[in-house]
C-alpha cells in the first residue's frame, strides 16, 4: 500500500518541471523574437534614414570663374539646366562663369571647362531629376554663342536666356524655354518648347509643334 500511494507524488514534481521547461523554452523564443523584430526594424529606420540624407537632401554649391581672350562660346547642358548669356563690354573679351549648382551628395553635377583657341567650352550634366544647375555667363556682346540644351526632367527647369549680344546664336534645345531680348544677333537652330524672340533680333529657329 506505502508503494501504490507514493507514485503519484513523484510524478507530480515531474510535471510541473516539464511544465516549468516548457515554459521557460517559449519565454526564450518570443525574447529571440523580440530582438530579431527589434533590430530589424532599428536596420530599417537607419535604411531609410540614411537614404534620406544620401539621395534626397540637396545641397547647393555655387562658383565662379574669368576667362580672358575668348571670341566664341560653346555651351553644352544635360538636364535640368537654365543657362543665361548677356553681352557686357570688355576691352579683354573677357567671359565670366557663374554656377549655382543643387544636387545630393551622389547626384552632383558632371563639368568640363576648357578654352582652345579662343573658344569657351561649357558642358554640364545633370544625371537626374534631384540635380539642378544654373549658368550665368557675361561676354562681349559680339562673341559667337552656341547653346545646345537637352534632356531635362521639367520644363519649368529648362531656360536659355539670352541678352544684350550681337554676335551671331546657334541654339538647339530639346526641350526648354527661350527668351531673346535686347539683342541685334541672328538666332539659328531648333527649340522644342517654347520661344519668345524680342526685336530687333532675327531667329530662324523651328519650333516642333
Amino acid at each position: 500500500m506505502s508503494v501504490e500511494s507514493q507514485a503519484p507524488e513523484a510524478a507530480a514534481p515531474e510535471a510541473a518541471v516539464e511544465r516549468s521547461g516548457v515554459r521557460v523554452w517559449f519565454a526564450a523564443l518570443f525574447r529571440a523574437l523580440f530582438v530579431i523584430v527589434l533590430t530589424l526594424a532599428v536596420l530599417a529606420a537607419l535604411g531609410y534614414a540614411g537614404d534620406i540624407a544620401l539621395h534626397r537632401l540637396t545641397h547647393t554649391s555655387r562658383s565662379n570663374a574669368t576667362y580672358a581672350h575668348i571670341y566664341e562660346v560653346d555651351i553644352v547642358v544635360d538636364g535640368d539646366a537654365s543657362v543665361s548669356v548677356t553681352g557686357t563690354q570688355s576691352s579683354a573679351r573677357q567671359v565670366t562663369l557663374d554656377e549655382t549648382d543643387k544636387s545630393t551628395v551622389f547626384d552632383s553635377p558632371q563639368r568640363a571647362v576648357s578654352v582652345i583657341a579662343g573658344t569657351l567650352f561649357v558642358s554640364v550634366r545633370c544625371p537626374d531629376s534631384r540635380c539642378t544647375t544654373d549658368l550665368a555667363l557675361t561676354t562681349s556682346p559680339d562673341t559667337r554663342v552656341t547653346i545646345n540644351a537637352g534632356n531635362a526632367f521639367h520644363l519649368d527647369l529648362a531656360r536659355v536666356d539670352v541678352k544684350n549680344l550681337a554676335g551671331p546664336v546657334d541654339l538647339s534645345a530639346w526641350p526648354a524655354k527661350v527668351t531673346v531680348q535686347d539683342s541685334s544677333s541672328l538666332v539659328t537652330g531648333m527649340v522644342a518648347g517654347s520661344l519668345v524672340c524680342n526685336a530687333p533680333a532675327v531667329c530662324i529657329v523651328q519650333v516642333p509643334r
